[in-house]
């Protein structure tokens, strides 16, 4: 059922020309006195105080918003629907895209932000706005930006990479409202009714017969166009991106890369993992027989004492191996 979440916990935009970090042309400080701040260029003049902006130009981005909504418990689908404000332009092939914060942001003290402050921005997951007509009302289906309970958007510029500049969809001018709960709409679970044969199975049904099938089929798509021969012809979706210098985006993971492995690989592993078993076997057996007295044979349970007789014929004990193997032995040495 629908519902309305919880207001915008905290908002704010910030602009291009606007920075915190002095230019070369900044005037130096005083001597002796306190050091001159920098002029910095105001925010255009047609963003009141309690509404946000978001600009942009062929040339990219001039100003960003964000905002952070808490949704309350069970609440899922979130809509959000804009009104633009008096002085905005609009055109309906705008590219608007709200993107996730990837970092942590702080609302600008004295809005507009400078551009330095503004938060990092993830577009993998980018939404971008449903745009009437008239340009007056934006409406962004936010699902995909939910994380837990938050929902912390950026509202950015896009552009279609395949257009020119001056087409490309990047140029507008939104200021709109700061987001409230009545901006944001979402869909609550319905609560479970326990299950009653008395009451459940109580009531009268009404039947209506379906309408005769005529055989025809008919379907309203903007992504399929019917061509007279039956075919369909499919239009691909333009490809979008935000329109953001790259250190202004959060970047990307690289997929792990695992390197393919033959089954000729596999053998050649298995025939060395054998000749090393192997030279370990009878490095053991070596071993075993050098450390035993030389009245005992056999291994394991087939060990048994050689009678003196036999063990007198080996002569005289020697010692036999090498380096740190080497062992007392009587007689010859085993045979490998």
């Amino acid at each position: 059922m629908p519902a309305q979440a919880a207001a915008a916990t905290k908002s704010g935009w910030w602009y291009r020309p606007k920075t915190a970090t002095p230019t070369a042309e900044s005037p130096q400080p005083l001597p002796g006195g306190n050091p001159v701040l920098p002029t910095v260029p105001a925010g255009p003049p047609t963003v009141p105080a309690d509404h946000l902006h978001v600009e942009g130009t062929p040339a990219g981005a001039t100003s960003i918003a964000a905002f952070t909504y808490s949704l309350n418990a069970g609440e899922s689908l979130p809509v959000l629907t804009l009104k633009t404000a008096a002085g905005s332009n609009v055109p309906p092939t705008s590219i608007i895209l709200a993107c996730r914060a990837a970092v942590e942001w702080a609302a600008p003290a004295a809005p507009p932000g400078a551009w330095e402050e503004k938060p990092l921005v993830d577009c993998s997951s980018s939404v971008q706005a449903q745009i009437n007509d008239t340009g007056d009302t934006l409406v962004f289906p936010l699902q995909p930006l939910v994380s837990g309970r938050t929902l912390d958007v950026v509202v950015v510029p896009g552009r279609v990479a395949e257009l020119p500049a001056e087409a490309n969809g990047s140029t507008f001018a939104l200021t709109f409202p700061k987001p409230t709960a009545e901006s944001l709409t979402t869909t609550t679970a319905a609560p479970v009714e326990e299950f009653s044969p008395a009451t459940d199975f109580s009531h009268d049904f009404d039947f209506e017969p379906a309408a005769p099938s005529t055989g025809e089929t008919s379907f309203e798509s903007p992504s399929f166009t019917p061509t007279f021969d039956g075919s369909i012809v499919t239009t691909p979706a333009p490809v979008v991106s935000p329109a953001l210098e790259p250190q202004d985006q959060a970047p990307s993971v690289p997929r792990a890369f695992s390197p393919a492995v033959s089954a000729e690989d596999v053998g050649d592993a298995a025939k060395k993992l054998g000749l090393v078993l192997i030279a370990l076997g009878v490095i053991a057996a070596y071993m075993a027989s050098a450390e035993r007295p030389a009245t005992e044979m056999g291994l394991g349970r087939f060990r048994r004492v050689r009678p003196a007789a036999e063990a007198a014929l080996d002569g005289p004990t020697s010692e036999g191996g090498i380096g740190r193997l080497r062992r007392p032995r009587a007689g010859a040495a085993p045979r490998l």
